[in-house]
C-alpha cells in the first residue's frame, strides 16, 4: 500500500467563513478572484478523501489558468486537460506510460495543498505554479 498523505486546506478569511459555516445550503456571492474555483475543488477533494477507495486518498487540485502544460521546479512537466491537477498511488493507474503524465516517487509521507497566491499546487517537495499562463501554456 501506498504512503500516507496529509491533506492540508489553505482557506482565506472569507472561504473559511463559508467552509465552517454549519448551513445546510451555502450560497456564495463572492466577486471576481474570491476563490470560488478553489473552493469548489477544495470541497470536491473534501468529498474524495472522504471516501477511500481500496484503501486510497486522492489529492486534486484546480489550477489557476485552467488547461495547459506546467512545470514544477524540477522540470517535471504536467498536462492538465480538465483545469486540474491530482496526485493517486501508481498502483491505482495500471499500465502507466510516462507519455501519459508524470511519476514520482515518494518514501515518505507527504502534505499536498494548494496556495491562492500564486496559484502553486504543493505535491510533498513538489510546487507547481499555475498563476503565469503565459508561462506554462502560452
Amino acid at each position: 500500500m501506498g504512503k500516507p498523505v496529509e491533506y492540508v486546506i489553505e482557506l482565506h478569511p472569507g472561504q473559511a467563513a463559508v467552509y465552517n459555516s454549519s448551513a445546510r445550503f451555502k450560497v456564495c456571492a463572492a466577486g471576481r478572484r474570491f476563490g470560488k474555483s478553489h473552493f469548489a475543488a477544495v470541497k470536491l477533494g473534501e468529498m474524495a478523501m472522504m471516501t477511500e477507495w481500496k484503501g486510497y486518498k486522492l489529492f486534486v487540485s484546480n489550477t489557476a489558468h485552467g488547461d495547459g502544460v506546467y512545470h514544477d521546479q524540477f522540470g517535471n512537466e504536467f498536462g492538465v486537460d480538465a483545469g486540474m491537477i491530482g496526485c493517486i498511488p501508481l498502483e491505482l493507474v495500471g499500465n502507466f506510460d510516462p507519455r501519459d503524465g508524470c511519476a514520482v516517487e515518494f518514501t515518505e509521507p507527504f502534505t499536498c495543498g494548494y496556495e491562492d497566491e500564486g496559484g502553486v499546487i504543493r505535491i510533498g517537495e513538489h510546487r507547481i505554479p499555475t498563476g503565469d499562463w503565459r508561462g506554462n501554456n502560452g
